[in-house]
């Protein structure tokens, strides 16, 4: 009997290294390996495993937000007795997965790592922070894009983006920009998202802004940089096609199965650069540095939806190296939270 359960304990051990995407011997892996083996996890099972149930949604309350940003790897961290449960995706539990590149757009900014080489090895997760309603007239969708960069031989490097108006009434998942920032909630935000804030500040003194550091502190071929530099805010401009492409109206089916049927290989977003703080929503000064095209349609995955792991930056992570931004980013936050209503960013303009 002893025997038996000695062979369980260490085949549950070897089921569970099996299935790790982090730690020393993955990272020294090639982008391409590590791309096509996340790959192969998203194809194995196409469909969600759906949203968590209230009673799963009410672990946010006690889960801190540490792991989201000081987890380094390309699978959900894991906790509990023994390290062996994978944390649930409680926020963007439900997405759809896409394969993409990154071609870096000549300019003069002089911005480095993948900001530098653009990444032929970029995965897209498309989800709604929330779960959308299905009937109708506002849909209450939290539009949200991610990306993740596979580089040779270190980490990944990963940016969070979300739709500019945060709950929209639209139903069209491409109605607005995405950005890496979003507004802070002023003092007199709902109580929900405050709640929300509050869980955030646990990781982060800047809870609704995402840092960039670590998307330039490497290139795709994994070649280091001692000085990394990078914007202070992106700007993801869909494409005029895929902004037309769905009606603000109810479309009296399940936001992911609208754009699983829908949305096709080719080119998705511009990307612009906000460079300084203080020009914070001055989008007309915004400069475009990058193109990413989808080289697949979207796909539900259940492993893009319950193992894959898109890390957060801190904006903490981003003042080592830019320490000039703190102050003006204090500036920029202070004015933001003592707006009488939610400011939002301006959308660049389509044609």
């Amino acid at each position: 009997m002893k025997a038996i359960a000695v062979a369980a304990i260490l085949l549950l051990a070897h089921a569970v290294v099996a299935m790790d995407y982090h730690g020393h011997s993955w990272q020294q892996k090639s982008a391409d390996e590590k791309y096509s083996t996340l790959n192969k996890g998203v194809a194995e099972t196409p469909k969600t495993p759906g949203y968590p149930s209230q009673f799963e949604q009410a672990a946010l309350f006690i889960e801190g937000m540490d792991l989201s940003f000081n987890t380094v790897g390309d699978d959900m961290p894991k906790e509990g007795p023994f390290g062996l449960i994978t944390r649930r995706k409680l926020l963007h539990a439900v997405g759809l997965m896409a394969s993409a590149t990154w071609t870096v757009v000549p300019n003069s900014l002089g911005y480095t790592g993948i900001f530098n080489s653009g990444s032929t090895d970029l995965m897209v997760r498309f989800s709604s922070g929330n779960e959308p309603q299905t009937a109708g007239n506002s849909s209450g969708m939290i539009a949200a894009v991610a990306f993740k960069f596979l580089r040779n031989g270190v980490s990944s490097a990963n940016i969070h983006t979300l739709g500019n108006v945060g709950p929209q009434d639209s139903f069209n998942f491409f109605a607005h920009d995405f950005s890496n920032h979003q507004p802070d909630f002023p003092f007199t935000a709902p109580p929900a998202s405050l709640v929300i804030r509050s869980l955030f500040t646990t990781a982060s003194s800047y809870p609704t802004y995402l840092g960039l550091s670590k998307v330039a502190d490497a290139d795709a071929d994994g070649n280091k940089v001692a000085q990394p530099k990078y914007p202070w805010r992106l700007i993801f401009h869909p494409t005029t096609a895929l902004h037309n492409a769905f009606p603000a109206g109810n479309p009296g089916q399940l936001w992911y199965k609208q754009l699983a049927n829908s949305v096709k290989p080719g080119q998705a977003f511009g990307v612009f650069a906000i460079d300084q703080p203080m020009n914070d929503n001055v989008v007309s000064g915004a400069k475009m540095i990058a193109v990413v095209t989808l080289t697949s349609g979207l796909t539900e995955s259940y492993f893009g939806d319950r193992t894959l792991f898109y890390q957060h930056t801190s904006m903490e992570d981003d003042f080592k190296y830019m320490s000039s931004w703190k102050a003006a980013a204090d500036k920029v936050q202070f004015w933001q939270r003592n707006q009488t209503t939610q400011f939002t960013y301006s959308d660049l303009p389509w044609n």
